[in-house]
């Protein structure tokens, strides 16, 4: 499973949440996926992030596969990152269960 900063975590959900929208309102998949620079610029203003600590955590997701870099600052969200979006809930229902498991076999004789 892949590992991200809570910051990478935080930009990954509102573009996954953006792209749910979009394909809400009808958007087809492809251009639901495709953030343009100004989108993104909105993104870092309601995350109140600067522009240095938004490219750092964007070059983040592109190392994990989840985003694809364009320039002028246009990203494209990956498949990776929408399958891991969906699978989130399922994958945190899981670690806690191994957690739980884990330290209740420490108890057993």
């Amino acid at each position: 499973m892949v590992e991200l900063s809570k910051d990478a975590q935080k930009l990954l959900s509102v573009l996954y949440k953006t792209y749910r929208a979009r394909l809400k309102a009808g958007m087809t998949k492809r251009n639901s996926r495709d953030f343009q620079f100004n989108k993104i610029v909105e993104i870092r203003g309601v995350l109140g992030w600067s522009q240095d600590d938004l490219l750092e955590t964007e070059r983040e997701l592109i190392n994990a596969g989840f985003l694809r870099a364009y320039m002028m600052g246009a990203c494209e969200l990956e498949d990776p990152a929408i399958i891991y979006m969906e699978n989130r809930s399922k994958n945190q229902i899981a670690d806690a269960v191994n957690v739980a498991l884990d330290i209740a076999s420490k108890f057993v004789p």
